[in-house]
């Protein structure tokens, strides 16, 4: 497969975002009182009375997870480390809890990007390593393997951004490996592509055009399509 067309170069699409937080569960509860610090005791409370009420677990949950991404947390590492222990451990009491399995995915995830924020790689890697242990616990659950792809991709792009190919590299082989376990989902592929693209875009600056081109194929032996919108109008030559 050829490169870029003559005089173009490759555009990237790079690392996902944090997650929104979830709307409030109570329909009657307004989502920002989630951040309230009375309210967060209030629902620790009500969950020591009524923890087997999914819906109890599920406010609490919501509740933590707002605090996580919107809250003090999302700067404060020391706080992010005690709201997903926390996330966690109500996780683990309840295993077969899905809605909450995801808030701990989701909140994995945001900590992985807010850790990067603050240069924080040592819980960054703690924090992919609870999303792979989630990943293989649950190995059906299909927004838990969605979530540690995420991860994997902004891990792979963090490392590149480093100056870490070698890690990098490590990493986009876990991708694979996870990904081609499920060659079936095409958002799982979407994700793959995306990473072998910011690994290409990199090829490519660094002079090494074979390898970027060898990437390049590997994108198109996937067998997917860009959305248009995340392609970009000037953007790599894909399949």
């Amino acid at each position: 497969m050829g490169g870029p067309a003559e005089g173009g170069t490759l555009a990237t699409m790079g690392e996902h975002e944090a997650t929104n937080p979830p709307a409030a569960p109570n329909d009657g509860e307004d989502a920002d009182e989630l951040l309230s610090p009375q309210n967060l005791a209030t629902l620790r409370s009500l969950y020591t009375e009524r923890g087997d009420e999914p819906e109890v677990r599920a406010r609490l949950g919501a509740a933590l997870f707002r605090h996580l991404c919107r809250g003090r947390a999302s700067r404060d590492a020391e706080l992010r480390r005690a709201h997903v222990a926390e996330i966690r451990a109500l996780t683990e009491a309840h295993p077969d809890d899905e809605p909450l399995r995801g808030m701990l995915a989701m909140g994995l995830f945001n900590a992985i990007v807010d850790s990067r924020a603050e240069r924080e790689a040592q819980g960054r890697e703690g924090y992919l390593e609870d999303l792979r242990g989630l990943a293989r616990t649950h190995a059906d659950d299909e927004g838990l393997r969605r979530h540690l792809a995420m991860g994997l991709l902004n891990s792979a792009t963090y490392a590149m951004e480093d100056g870490q190919r070698e890690e990098r590299d490590r990493i986009l082989d876990e991708l694979r490996t996870v990904v081609r376990a499920h060659a079936s989902d095409e958002s799982m592929l979407w994700h793959l592509a995306n990473a072998l693209l910011v690994a290409a875009t990199d090829h490519e600056e660094q002079g090494r055009l074979d390898e970027r081109d060898r990437l390049m194929q590997e994108i198109q032996e996937l067998a997917i399509d860009f959305p248009p919108t995340q392609a970009g109008g000037d953007g790599a030559e894909l399949p």
